[in-house]
């Protein structure tokens, strides 16, 4: 779970704004009886192909190995980025 909410705030950080702006990254969580939901949300460009893109293009397909669900999409605008990953919790919240 560590792993994959720390490569989707990475995304954000690497892709989301323009090199010389400032930016904000949201994280929430919603606990389930027996998962847990991360949402990791920016106000950026949104997701379109960067040729100059810094990344090696394995941060999705490696979040979504660890996830239980992946779900990206836009947030409140077209211009970001909201990425849900879902985990089983190993033992039900009481």
């Amino acid at each position: 779970m560590k792993l994959a909410v720390t490569e989707a705030c990475t995304n954000v950080v690497m892709h989301a704004y323009p090199e010389d702006v400032d930016g904000e990254l949201w994280v929430s969580a919603t606990l389930g009886e027996d998962t847990i939901a991360i949402a990791v949300r920016d106000a950026g460009r949104g997701i379109t192909p960067r040729p100059d893109s810094p990344g090696l293009g394995l941060g999705l397909p490696l979040i979504a190995s660890l996830a239980e669900h992946l779900e990206v999409g836009s947030g409140d605008s077209d211009a970001s980025t909201e990425v849900t990953m879902v985990f089983r919790l190993p033992v039900p919240v009481a």
